[in-house]
């Protein structure tokens, strides 16, 4: 659970950072307003495209299989904002570059909350999915906070490139330890209780009788929809 709780810090640290480091970047490469809202805005552009899809391959492979490998992919793009303008010199280039970079940004941490989610119905008991669904996704506002003091800290130490580097790297190695030490787990668990596989699929069979259309006009889910439409719509 703190292991889940420390990816979703660095889920919002490495979705954050560039807001944090914009006015550093804007002055080295020559931006305009209109070009950081640009960069910043394209990756819920990315973000919006893989929510279903997320959904679709947690259910399929499994959360515990889509969270490190997603999560190693955002990692190594989050290290990319810094190496661009080293391998670049056009800043028009390493702009149209960033562009790109955030958006697979948004992409592949589109697979994050859905891959959590799936892995919160499957494997943790429904008397405690509630607790630790919100302890795993309160560690997004800690990675804010992070992201926002230590970022910030860094950036007039030693240069924005450097919570690019340490938000990067310390992902692809939480997303090394997730992969290794949570296949093993539970591999371990199913071994030690097979019932686990006949819940597992019965709870597919059951998902499988509930027709896409349910989701689509569903009061309940719609009045979700329009909440967390609002809901970005006041975010900064």
């Amino acid at each position: 659970m703190y292991t889940l709780f420390f990816g979703s810090c660095l889920l919002y640290a490495s979705r954050n950072i560039l807001p944090v480091c914009s006015s550093y970047i804007a002055k080295e490469l020559n931006w305009t307003r209109q070009d950081e809202g640009l960069v910043m805005g394209i990756f819920f552009w990315g973000y919006m495209l893989t929510q279903f899809a997320g959904g679709y391959f947690s259910d399929v492979f499994g959360g515990e299989m889509v969270l490190p490998l997603t999560a190693a992919i955002w990692g190594l793009i989050t290290t990319l904002f810094v190496i661009i303008p080293l391998i670049v010199s056009q800043k028009d280039v390493i702009f149209h570059f960033f562009l790109l970079t955030r958006f697979l940004l948004g992409i592949f941490q589109g697979f994050f909350y859905p891959g959590l989610a799936s892995l919160m119905a499957k494997r943790v008991h429904m008397s405690e999915r509630q607790f630790t669904y919100s302890f795993i996704t309160s560690g997004s506002h800690a990675g804010t906070l992070m992201c926002g003091f230590v970022g910030s800290f860094l950036t007039e130490a030693y240069g924005w490139g450097l919570p690019f580097l340490f938000i990067g790297s310390m992902t692809m190695f939480w997303a090394a330890f997730v992969f290794q030490h949570l296949i093993i787990y539970l591999d371990s668990q199913q071994s030690d209780n097979p019932s686990t596989l006949d819940s597992l699929s019965r709870l597919s069979s059951i998902r499988s009788s509930i027709k896409a259309s349910f989701f689509s006009i569903s009061p309940p889910i719609f009045s979700v929809r329009i909440r967390k439409c609002v809901n970005d719509i006041e975010s900064p």
